[in-house]
C-alpha cells in the first residue's frame, strides 16, 4: 500500500510540474504575440 502511494505520489508530481511548464510555454506564447 505504502509503494502504491509512493508511486501515486511521484506520478502526481511530474503530472502537476509538466502542465506548469506547459502552461508557463503558452503563457510566454501569448505575451511574445502580444508584444509585437
Amino acid at each position: 500500500m505504502f509503494a502504491f502511494q509512493a508511486n501515486f505520489l511521484s506520478y502526481y508530481c511530474f503530472l502537476l510540474i509538466y502542465f506548469v511548464s506547459l502552461v508557463v510555454f503558452i503563457l510566454s506564447e501569448i505575451d511574445g504575440h502580444l508584444i509585437e
